[in-house]
């Protein structure tokens, strides 16, 4: 498992994922995270994206760019 947060450090891109979480907070951190959805699954990885963004916004807009939706703690749910 690696876990990168943008703010510190750069996105290993060229790296080649199964499996991207992300998490985005606040308005502009939401259009982030749909752009780096676009960007991992155009490069064939599963994307999951919660946070509270993602949650308060209509699941539909989300789902343009991710292929499911946590609702709650994903540290809860994905075990």
């Amino acid at each position: 498992m690696t876990i990168c947060t943008e703010t510190c450090e750069s996105i290993p891109f060229d790296q080649c994922w199964d499996l991207v979480g992300i998490t985005g907070m606040g308005g502009s951190g939401t259009v982030r995270a749909w752009q780096l959805g676009d960007v991992f699954r155009k490069k064939g990885a599963k994307v999951i994206m919660g946070g509270i963004a993602m949650t308060l916004c209509p699941p539909e807009r989300s789902l343009e760019h991710c292929d499911a939706l946590v609702a709650g703690e994903a540290e809860d749910l994905l075990p």
